[in-house]
């Protein structure tokens, strides 16, 4: 076959998928169709040519305009070679052989291996052959693809041209994209993982960077995927208003390392309409403690446990037992106490809000007096989390002997928060009958827990005011304010004074709220004041004073007791008073 020197041009290298994968963004690159056949016909026994300059430089597909010749000898086998026309000699580029029946007529596709061939110069010769005198390739006279010449028998001609396509992508064959599933399915509000695939050739191992062109109201996390591999995974989420339909949306490939790149894909995303959400109508118990179970009701809940999640400010729990319109949960121990707000997400979509509070632990709050004062020695928590150091002391010690509590850590030993100094003693100057007598209520400075979580060291201060110190053991925060001034005397019997009060100090059920029942203050009222305390706002909550029986001449020592209710409100009892109710937050 003769052949014709023709210019050549230096393409970009392309990208390729393995045989059989779908063409991203194939156009028709080089035809002299649509002209009407009307010229003539070569049977495709002889090797005939046609020569065609791409524009593009990834060529994934060829038609070839065939008939049929002599009737009766069946179809055959037809033969698609394509050449590089510039180098010497020919460079055979792919080969492509199709089954073509008897009584065709029209134009016969033949696919490029993998994701198409380079198109290494401006020329390139379509050769077709078939092993029996059936099929017969057309052509048109007038020369419709300037440049381009025919071959038949070894001869040139460029006053014709056989009747073809090329079908080809910008960007080259080194690797092709593919977006699963297509179309990608989402409903309004909701979210769904649409997988990214890169098809390459075995030589092309650089990292192909995605972006996705999307319809409005849809996004993309992450926006634009690195993929070194074969496939990453993207979710896409549609707005509660996204439009619905079936819309058209573009995954574009960018490969700029040692061999650059492009390759484009098309895909779709179907948005429907949102369906019901779930909807919450009632919590019960509408207060309950961190453990503790409740009750959602409401509609349109996942009966999978599985696929539902109650969210509680941020903290999400799975729900132990299930239905379509009825959850059971537990209170997670990370709920933040108080007044919150209650969600429900099913299956990817989210109700509405409730209010739900998480509360304290119901019951009867311990003493813890015993714990904390009058105590000089090293000592472990109940739980065996937290332990406090205090130097060894002697009983009776004298006036101005100083103690250093120190929190730590079990087992790491390490310090929480500060070292804490403290006074056994308090002494006061008892000025009754003209005379000055400086009296000493000895050892009643000490350190002790609330459970785990809060420390408390009360100071003597001998001379000074005594004081009450709380921190947070975990967090290692000291409480507002702290320490506070503690009166011990009780300032306001009648001279001459006959009582010195020791405080007393009490924890809630699950040690988040102390209880300290102290002398009144000179300024306040009642002989006794009773101060709540709460570790979760680290805040003092409430000062209730207590007056002592009528016609008493001293306090006394009277039975104190609190109760913590499911509704989070404390009952304080003290002798026959009843106090309170004291809520807490």
């Amino acid at each position: 076959m003769a052949r014709t020197s023709l210019s050549v041009a230096t393409l970009l290298v392309a990208a390729s998928l393995a045989a059989g994968t779908a063409f991203a963004q194939e156009t028709l690159d080089q035809s002299n169709a649509p002209a009407t056949w009307g010229g003539g016909a070569h049977h495709v026994t002889t090797r005939s040519a046609q020569t065609v300059s791409p524009t593009l430089t990834c060529l994934t597909r060829v038609e070839i305009g065939l008939m049929t010749g002599n009737r009766g000898k069946g179809g055959d086998q037809v033969t698609l070679t394509v050449l590089d026309w510039n180098a010497t000699p020919p460079k055979e580029l792919a080969k492509v052989t199709a089954t073509v029946q008897e009584g065709f007529n029209g134009f016969q596709s033949f696919a490029m291996p993998g994701t198409g061939i380079e198109v290494p110069r401006n020329w390139l010769a379509l050769q077709v052959e078939s092993g029996k005198n059936v099929f017969w390739w057309k052509y048109q006279l007038g020369n419709l693809y300037p440049g381009g010449q025919y071959f038949f028998g070894g001869n040139g001609d460029s006053a014709r041209d056989y009747l073809f396509k090329t079908y080809g992508r910008a960007g080259g064959c080194k690797f092709s994209l593919t977006v699963t599933p297509d179309p990608v399915p989402l409903a309004q509000g909701g979210t769904s993982t649409a997988t990214v695939g890169v098809a390459r050739q075995p030589s092309f191992t650089d990292p192909v960077n995605v972006t996705l062109a999307l319809p409005g109201g849809v996004t993309a996390a992450p926006a634009t995927l690195a993929i070194g591999g074969g496939s990453a995974a993207t979710t896409l989420t549609a707005s509660a208003n996204a439009p619905t339909g079936n819309f058209t949306a573009t995954a574009k490939g960018t490969a700029s390392g040692t061999s650059p790149s492009t390759s484009q894909k098309s895909f779709h995303v179907n948005v429907t309409a949102a369906a019901a959400g779930p909807k919450v109508t009632n919590v019960a118990p509408a207060v309950q403690h961190r453990g503790g179970a409740i009750t959602v009701t409401g509609s349109g809940f996942d009966p999978t446990c599985g696929s539902n999640m109650v969210g509680f400010a941020g903290v999400n729990v799975v729900p132990t037992a299930c239905g379509a319109g009825s959850l059971t949960v537990t209170v997670p121990t990370q709920a933040p106490y108080g007044l919150t707000t209650l969600k429900v997400t099913s299956s990817g979509r989210s109700s509405n809000g409730v209010a739900f509070s998480v509360g304290r632990q119901a019951g009867n709050f311990a003493e813890i007096t015993g714990d904390v004062l009058h105590q000089h020695t090293t000592r472990a928590c109940a739980g065996g989390t937290a332990k406090v150091e205090v130097p060894a002391g002697t009983p009776n010690t004298p006036s101005g002997a100083t103690y250093v509590a120190s929190y730590r850590k079990v087992p790491a030993n390490s310090l929480i928060g500060t070292s804490i100094t403290f006074q056994s003693d308090f002494s006061y100057l008892d000025t009754l009958g003209g005379t000055s007598t400086r009296r000493i209520i000895a050892n009643i400075g000490g350190a002790g827990f609330s459970l785990c979580t809060v420390g408390l060291v009360f100071d003597g201060g001998n001379g000074g005011s005594a004081r009450l110190f709380l921190r947070d053991l975990e967090t290692a925060a000291d409480f507002q304010g702290s320490p506070y001034a503690v009166d011990i005397r009780v300032p306001r019997l009648t001279a001459p004074f006959t009582q010195d009060y020791d405080p007393r100090l009490f924890r809630s059920p699950d040690g988040t709220v102390i209880l300290a029942v102290t002398a009144a203050p000179a300024s306040g009222t009642g002989n006794l004041v009773a101060t709540f305390y709460d570790k979760a706002t680290r805040a003092k909550l409430s000062s209730l004073p207590i007056s002592k029986p009528a016609n008493s001449a001293t306090i006394g020592n009277p039975a104190i007791s609190a109760t913590l209710g499911a509704d989070n409100r404390i009952a304080l009892t003290v002798g026959t008073q009843t106090l309170g109710p004291v809520s807490i937050p």
